[in-house]
């Protein structure tokens, strides 16, 4: 997993919002739009993400 995607994740743990994660992770707001569904699409990030959630509540 490289650093972009790795922030991607944690900027959906604390917003919980796929674009505004993209943005807030640094990718362009033409790539935010288009491309967020990809983040939680992700079986093995969608579970990290899922595990992550129990922890924190």
């Amino acid at each position: 997993m490289n650093n972009k995607k790795h922030l991607q994740i944690i900027h959906y743990i604390h917003l919980g919002n796929a674009e505004a994660t993209d943005r807030a992770a640094g990718y362009s707001e033409r790539y935010a739009r288009g491309n967020a569904y990809k983040l939680v699409a992700n079986s093995s990030i969608r579970a990290y993400i899922e595990e992550r959630n129990k922890l924190n509540s």
